[in-house]
């Protein structure tokens, strides 16, 4: 099944300008350097690039403001095409080439939008993954979902990821 992605102005604007503050400054939660472990989900990963630990890293702090539980700090990395990443976890095609480079994001815990629009009487958008996916030409965040984990299957899709294993404060 899809996943269906909800596209939040509010998210828009607040990943935007962490992407702004990833993209000029490196930095960390804590001192420690983010490290790569084998993958939970796949059995295998890469070792993360500077860049993948800087998105994570990033994208990682807003993660945590819309869980409700603590958010675990491996975030799965894949550097993959806009074709692969339409068919895994349906991020958009309108206006990109198939071929076009771009870096998936997820991350698992427990995810409620409460700045998402919704309709009167229904729950906010929420699950135990959020998705980012990020176009590596412009630096810019394209799609975002929050719901249920992409399927193994979908992910294999993907390629073999990096695992950024973000430091907490906690």
């Amino acid at each position: 099944m899809k996943r269906m992605f909800i596209v939040i102005a509010t998210a828009l604007l607040i990943t935007g300008a962490i992407l702004v503050a990833t993209l000029s400054t490196a930095h960390s939660r804590s001192d420690a350097a983010p490290t790569a472990v084998a993958s939970q989900t796949t059995g295998a990963t890469t070792a993360p690039t500077s860049a993948e630990t800087t998105l994570a890293s990033n994208f990682y702090a807003t993660v945590e403001t819309m869980s409700s539980s603590p958010v675990s700090p491996d975030v799965m990395v894949y550097d993959t095409t806009r074709a692969a990443a339409a068919q895994a976890v349906g991020a958009g095609t309108v206006g990109f080439q198939p071929t076009d480079s771009v870096t998936v994001l997820v991350f698992s815990g427990t995810f409620v939008d409460d700045d998402a629009s919704y309709p009167a009487g229904a729950l906010p958008p929420h699950g135990s993954s959020i998705t980012y996916v990020i176009d590596n030409s412009t630096n810019k965040m394209t799609d975002f979902s929050i719901g249920p984990p992409p399927s193994q299957s979908e992910l294999s899709e993907l390629g073999t990821p990096a695992e950024v294993v973000v430091p907490t404060t906690n």
